[in-house]
């Protein structure tokens, strides 16, 4: 259970555990399965103003859109790339 005397935004928090979680379980993983108990260790660090959790939220936002941006004109690039080398000597089989 998650619990704290201030208020957290919900996709803060998410950002927060999504950065901490892998860390924590490489230094806990101890078999194939990580014990419930072992999870009371897992602390976090955060922002207490609510005012710099929106601005992180928000930048991380527009991080991951430019990055789903530069995804999908990457996977463009490469339909036209493969378009061209489909296309490329059509003319010298004729």
């Amino acid at each position: 259970m998650i619990t704290s005397k201030k208020e957290i935004l919900p996709e803060y928090l998410f950002l927060v555990i999504e950065r901490g979680l892998p860390k924590f379980v490489h230094k806990y993983l101890t078999t194939i399965n990580l014990q419930i108990d072992t999870l009371n260790n897992f602390e976090i660090e955060y922002h207490e103003s609510v005012e710099e959790q929106r601005k992180i939220v928000e930048m991380q936002r527009k991080v991951q859109e430019a990055i789903e941006a530069e995804e999908r004109e990457i996977e463009k690039l490469k339909a036209i790339k493969s378009f061209y080398m489909k296309n490329l000597f059509v003319e010298q089989r004729k």
